[in-house]
């Protein structure tokens, strides 16, 4: 497995345990607990235990989403898989407990599917990406309408899967809707988290596999 999908997978999972939390800065992710200091004056962290807790995750039939929903199932989670196609993350009922795992038909360009997925979720991860068409509908607007929807649900926690290139005055669409993304989360959930990875490789991903098969083709 990847030293990249272990440290997402790790953000991911903490950002799940603290449902307050500050956004993450570049290349990490700050952890802040806006709850009562200790003796020493440091801040006292919330470690409420995943167990039993309905987590969402909005485009987990991915790469990051079927490793952090395994992750999350071992951790005791009920796992809800929101996606066009469910159906491609399967291979994961043989991690779950009766009960433990959904596979649920979204369209994050749907609102009202949305709204249907997160229904009872005490966190949701937003984990859509995209170097195709429709960036700005699927890094951002859909972004934003899951955050909201979050917040009406009584979610505790919200994670949005941003980028390390992330900025507003980017040329390049993919960079340039991913922090749009996050300032629609931000307004929508304002104790949302923001993960921004670097390039996140591993098991069954498509960026190691891709330079295997080219170092495959060389004469």
């Amino acid at each position: 497995m990847g030293a990249g999908l272990v440290n997402a997978r790790m953000a991911l999972r903490r950002c799940l345990l603290l449902p307050r939390l500050s956004i993450a800065h570049v290349g990490a992710v700050v952890l802040r607990a806006e709850g009562k200091a200790t003796t020493d004056g440091t801040p006292k962290i919330m470690s409420n235990s995943l167990d039993n807790k309905l987590v969402v995750l909005i485009g987990g039939n991915g790469f990051v989403g079927r490793h952090l929903a395994q992750d999350l199932l071992a951790q005791g989670c009920r796992v809800r898989i929101a996606a066009r196609h469910p159906q491609t993350a399967l291979t994961l009922k043989p991690a779950a407990n009766l009960g433990q795992l959904q596979f649920w038909p979204c369209d994050v360009r749907n609102a009202d599917a949305l709204h249907a997925a997160v229904q009872g979720a005490d966190a949701v991860v937003y984990l859509v990406g995209t170097f195709g068409k429709d960036q700005p509908q699927l890094h951002a607007t859909s972004a934003g309408v899951a955050a909201q929807a979050a917040a009406a649900g009584g979610a505790q926690a919200f994670v949005y899967l941003s980028s390390l290139a992330a900025d507003l005055t980017s040329d390049g669409t993919y960079a340039s809707t991913k922090a749009q993304g996050e300032q629609l989360v931000r307004a929508a959930f304002p104790r949302a988290t923001v993960v921004r990875p670097s390039i996140v490789f591993g098991q069954d991903d498509q960026f190691i596999a891709m330079f295997a098969g080219l170092i495959a083709s060389l004469p």
